[in-house]
């Protein structure tokens, strides 16, 4: 299937337009903003996938051209690497190994300043509903972002606190940096899981979260010196 084609397909996907007067009495410059904003996400959603994936390739050339590593750690890598990037290829699933680290915070990035600009554009026509009092197109506006931009759920990531495997519970991250309970945000370095929780210091349990090479295992530990292990859950 060649990349025309599937940034064609993602264009009609993506684009929830309206035909009815919610979008077709908005000004001219308004409608073409949403068009080409609209069309703009789609491509960039294929084209930050096609990045990523070339990403995944350049590492493991890299990887296996290595002088390095010893013979074990170039296997164990390369089986890491060729893992995560089935499972993204096949269901999305991110890759959070430190290898792809800032492969992956750049396809983010990718996403996200194209998100912003969709949402800015349809921002612009409720806006421009909600001065006429027109309401009842406004929100219909207002619906086509929010299920073009609908959070989806990236990772679940099963928590223990380590010696006490009792004492367990899943995190859900979602691509807006949120979590079930609280908010997620990644560096080069590491995952921190904010949840607020009054008995917690400063009203938030803060867990800063090393994953390790494999991509699918961490440790973390939260503001009292408190160890933790995940696992990350795959479907």
């Amino acid at each position: 299937m060649s990349r025309a084609f599937l940034i064609l397909w993602a264009v009609v996907a993506c684009s929830c337009l309206s035909v009815g007067t919610s979008f077709a009495e908005l000004p001219v410059q308004t409608r073409r903003g949403i068009e080409n904003a609209t069309q703009e996400l789609a491509e960039v959603r294929v084209s930050a996938k096609q990045f990523l994936l070339e990403r995944f390739d350049k590492k493991l050339e890299i990887t296996r051209a290595s002088t390095k590593l010893t013979d074990e750690e170039r296997k164990s890598l390369i089986a890491s690497l060729e893992a995560e990037r089935a499972l993204f290829a096949k269901q999305g699933s991110l890759p959070f190994s430190p290898s792809m680290r800032s492969d992956l915070l750049a396809y983010v990035g990718k996403l996200k300043k194209a998100e912003l600009a969709y949402a800015r554009a349809y921002d612009n026509g409720i806006a421009y509903h909600a001065r006429r009092g027109e309401n009842e197109d406004a929100q219909t506006l207002t619906t086509e972002k929010e299920k073009t931009l609908a959070p989806q759920v990236i990772a679940v990531w099963a928590l223990s606190l380590e010696g006490d495997p009792e004492n367990s519970y899943n995190r859900t991250m979602k691509s807006d940096g949120t979590t079930q309970n609280g908010s997620w945000m990644m560096d080069e370095n590491k995952i921190v899981l904010r949840s607020p929780n009054a008995k917690a210091p400063g009203g938030a349990w803060i867990l800063t979260c090393i994953v390790q090479q494999d991509g699918r295992h961490l440790t973390a530990t939260n503001q009292q010196g408190n160890k933790f292990e995940g696992k990350l859950l795959l479907e």
